[in-house]
């Protein structure tokens, strides 16, 4: 269980997270990474803002990963036109909070497999 800060941030997150293994942070790591995927946005995201709080308490920077795959089950141009519009703008938002998103090209357990490999912990939205 991770133990937060204050009451504050554990009446934010404590219904929110869900626990996927047992497995403790590596420390000797080079970042947290949060995966995006159900929340491309950067307001009102609470997976981003525990990535947030989890990287600083951690004191390692936060990476942002965006699987892009070509095979979403019905999509078309103006999905993907939509979507990359979307992902413009929280590279934007990202960026001015001091955070590097990565477009990985892949799958979601593809991606998650590569990032896992380097990160202080994987924080993902599903």
């Amino acid at each position: 269980m991770i133990i937060l800060a204050n009451k504050i941030q554990t009446k934010m997150f404590e219904k929110r997270i869900k626990k996927l293994n047992n497995k403790l942070p590596n420390n000797s790591a080079k970042y947290v990474a949060y995966i995006i995927e159900a929340s491309q946005r950067s307001y009102y995201n609470y997976a981003l803002e525990f990535s947030i709080w989890y990287a600083n308490y951690l004191k390692k920077p936060l990476i942002v990963f965006f699987p892009l795959t070509d095979n979403y089950k019905w999509s078309n141009q103006r999905y993907y036109t939509f979507m990359l519009e979307g992902i413009i703008e929280l590279r934007s938002h990202l960026n001015n909070r001091g955070i590097k998103l990565i477009i990985y090209k892949g799958n979601y357990l593809e991606t998650s497999s590569f990032v896992s490999q380097n990160a202080a912990a994987l924080i993902v939205d599903k």
